[in-house]
């Protein structure tokens, strides 16, 4: 599987200040702020959810690792609920390293 070109976690939120951040060892990774239209708290909660992204792609990845020779022997051909969700697993470990 393709190793993504994104900065590795782990990922952490920075609120003490504003725009909250998304920070790594290596700095800011991202500043997220307010849209007009959506509430602040959803600032923070955003945050949150991207600086988890490092262990979700981790976690999606090994989950695929175990289940798709169980849900899916041959790769080419999706059938079952199973092995829909391992090629729609696929298809967002792709998405999300480029």
């Amino acid at each position: 599987m393709k190793r993504g070109n994104h900065t590795f976690g782990p990922w952490n939120v920075n609120s003490t200040k504003l725009p909250v951040t998304i920070e790594s060892d290596h700095g800011v990774i991202a500043e997220v702020v307010n849209v007009p239209f959506v509430g602040s708290g959803s600032q923070k909660a955003n945050a949150t959810l991207l600086a988890a992204a490092p262990k979700l792609l981790a976690a999606l990845e090994r989950v695929v690792s175990l289940a798709a020779p169980i849900l899916a022997p041959a790769a080419d051909v999706v059938c079952s609920s199973g092995e829909i969700a391992i090629h729609k697993a696929r298809i967002a470990i792709a998405e999300a390293k480029g």
